[in-house]
């Protein structure tokens, strides 16, 4: 089922007043990734698709803005856009597991991520996106 329908058929079945979570990896952030992975091609196709194929099954990547849309056109009110990492995962690897060995760094990293990880100009470049819809 494409996200569209799916959302479509949430709306439809759930309760007035219900909460609709979706979460998904975003779109944005999976592009570069492909392309560390010398999979041009298929960064080219899941811009153009919102579709990748890294696992046995077609994966749908999204942007906020897509997803929200579809909420909306499913009769469902936007409560929240989050995006999850926002920063740390741009961070290498290595200095990050160092950062992270230090309880006050880790805990500082913690609340700059809770801090902007309902920033919609940062949410497509997060590692997964997650909305918030409830049926009116």
């Amino acid at each position: 089922m494409k996200p569209a329908q799916a959302i479509k058929e949430l709306g439809r079945v759930a309760r007035k007043g219900a909460y609709i979570i979706a979460s998904l990896d975003a779109k944005f952030r999976r592009v570069p990734e492909l392309i560390q992975a010398e999979k041009i091609n298929e960064a080219e196709q899941l811009l153009k698709t919102n579709i990748s194929y890294d696992f046995d099954f077609p994966q749908y990547n999204l942007t906020w803005e897509e997803l929200a849309e579809y909420f909306t056109k499913a009769g469902l009110n936007v409560i929240e856009v989050i995006g999850a990492p926002v920063f740390m995962h741009q961070v290498n690897e290595q200095i990050l597991q160092k950062l992270e060995t230090d309880p006050e760094t880790r805990n500082r990293l913690l609340k700059m991520e809770l801090a902007h990880c309902t920033n919609k100009s940062l949410a497509n470049f997060a590692g997964h996106l997650q909305i918030i819809g409830q049926k009116p």
